[in-house]
């Protein structure tokens, strides 16, 4: 798994020289505020814990992504780290744009360092903003994993303080399926500051 971040930071590294003229990239600093694991058959836990995302713009309409989020569940003591990178594309993938967009992406998940899952993930989102400076946005998607697959719903509202700093706020929820053994279910409550430069 760390070879997998190393990798999408030393990607994002080599795009970023590029791109920093844009003015549509962001880097999303977050505290995962409530996380809920719930696997059927045994049980459910809460957590919160921490992460960190981006986006940056490679082409009018298509932008790298990566994703770090850490959380660590209260009566378990369990942790799940989770990376995710890949590439969104379409008119709503801006920081700022309105419209549909695409997202695909590169998915680890790894409980306690016992059970490591990878795989890919595709989802279609709509972004809208509702003035200049607050907008919306919602995805739907689909995960599959070694040992899981199953639908995924996000959405989320940005805010623009100032033309380089603002906040968000999202909800994930991933409903997966372990191959013959049960329902894993993850809710996701994050919220954190944003710097678009």
């Amino acid at each position: 798994m760390k070879r997998n971040l190393i990798a999408a930071v030393a990607a994002c590294s080599f795009a970023v020289p590029a791109i920093a003229q844009t003015g549509n990239n962001h880097i999303d600093g977050f505290f995962v505020l409530n996380s809920e694991i719930d696997f059927e058959p045994g049980g459910d836990d809460d957590g919160n814990g921490f992460g960190l995302k981006g986006a940056f713009q490679v082409h009018k309409s298509i932008f790298l992504t990566g994703e770090y989020q850490a959380v660590e569940y209260d009566d378990s003591n369990a942790d799940l780290d989770q990376i995710r990178f890949g590439a969104a594309f379409g008119p709503g993938a801006g920081a700022a744009s309105e419209g549909i967009y695409g997202r695909a992406q590169y998915i680890d998940l790894d409980l306690d360092g016992a059970d490591d899952q990878d795989g890919f993930g595709g989802h279609v989102g709509y972004a809208l903003p509702v003035s200049q400076q607050f907008h919306l946005h919602g995805e739907a998607g689909y995960v599959l994993l070694d040992d899981l697959d199953g639908p995924e719903l996000l959405v989320g509202a940005t805010y623009k303080f100032t033309p380089n700093i603002g906040a968000f706020a999202d909800y994930r929820m991933s409903f997966l399926d372990v191959d013959g053994a049960g329902d894993l279910d993850l809710n996701d409550l994050r919220v954190g500051a944003r710097f678009y430069f």
